[in-house]
């Protein structure tokens, strides 16, 4: 039956409805293949070319003793994996009826598509989180595969408000503080086209009486007419005009290690230039009469038991966070 074999497994994950990735989209836009495992980043800071630092992960901790500074990065395996068997083509979802005249091969046929669309969403997850990492910290964490590894940016532009210099202390002003981040961050040549905050730090924002000014006399514009179709856990809060930069509030949550966490840490505003883009390697798998070497975004496949009583079915990616100057990013915690 076509539905056990790679080339329609590819077909039917095409065709899920994929969980949309924020962070991702919005400052690394570009998603590009590469042919290399060891993907070659061209990481810049006030416009000089520098090297990221990686470290090795030993034992759930980063070993920075062993770290190096290197453009040539090793891409992370990214590879959720469900097992089939033959219970699979008589499961029914909650509210299925027993008598809903599906066949077996209908019922494991719908099934795959939803393993397919679960596996997606697990991989953009990961890049999603990724992605926050980066903006907030300006690192990255790889725990996944045979080797782990920490890569560290060298993000500059960051820090945490002192005592009284928070938002919300209402003498201090905010939009002030956010004018001064993109100033710094833009004084390199690099356009910041976002910024985004949790949700503590946008209602400090918007409470905050020089931001209640602004927004009375309409020097800072929410635009809810052209900011339509927005990701899970993203509100639009308006249009700086002065720097023409857009602004977000973002409260999404991941699991990682097993404890839930924000995407954006609390109290926290990020920002940064918004064309970086996500390299991805080769996918590999050595098969007999096929081909080895997949340069895709995603690459799902499916391989048979010896007993011919399961099917495994993965998707795999392999992204590497390409940024543009490092200059440009900022991280701050502000309440």
């Amino acid at each position: 039956m076509g539905i056990y074999n790679s080339k329609t497994i590819r077909k039917i994950r095409k065709k899920q409805k994929v969980k949309r990735s924020f962070l991702r989209d919005l400052f690394f836009p570009t998603r590009v293949t590469v042919g290399e495992e060891e993907v070659w980043l061209e990481t810049t800071a006030n416009g000089n070319q520098v090297a990221p630092i990686v470290s090795p992960i030993e034992d759930g901790r980063v070993v920075k003793e062993k770290a190096i500074s290197t453009n040539a990065i090793t891409a992370p395996s990214i590879s959720p994996k469900y097992v089939l068997t033959p219970r699979d083509a008589f499961k029914r979802d909650a509210g299925d009826s027993l008598n809903d005249g599906k066949s077996a091969s209908l019922r494991m046929a719908t099934r795959v598509g939803k393993i397919l669309g679960n596996q997606e969403n697990q991989i953009t997850n990961k890049e999603e989180l990724f992605a926050g990492q980066f903006l907030s910290e300006g690192k990255i964490t790889s725990s996944s595969g045979d080797h782990p590894y920490e890569i560290d940016y060298k993000m500059s532009n960051k820090g945490t408000l002192g005592v009284g210099e928070t938002w919300d202390v209402n003498t201090i002003k905010a939009l002030d503080d956010l004018d001064g981040f993109i100033v710094e961050a833009e004084k390199y040549g690099t356009k910041v086209g976002a910024v985004v905050m949790d949700g503590k730090a946008s209602s400090a924002f918007v409470n905050n009486p020089q931001t209640l000014e602004y927004l009375d006399n309409r020097r800072l514009e929410a635009i809810e007419s052209k900011q339509k179709d927005l990701a899970p856990g993203v509100a639009y809060i308006g249009f700086y005009k002065k720097r023409s930069v857009h602004i977000y509030q973002y409260d999404r949550t991941l699991e990682e290690n097993g404890a839930i966490k924000p995407i954006i840490p609390e109290g926290t505003i990020v920002g940064g230039p918004t064309y970086g883009e996500v390299l991805y390697a080769p996918v590999v798998y050595f098969k007999d009469g096929g081909k080895d070497i997949h340069e895709e975004i995603r690459h799902s496949r499916v391989s048979i038991s010896k007993n011919g009583k399961e099917k495994s079915i993965s998707t795999e990616s392999r992204p590497v966070f390409q940024p543009s100057d490092m200059s440009a990013y900022f991280s701050w915690k502000v309440v």
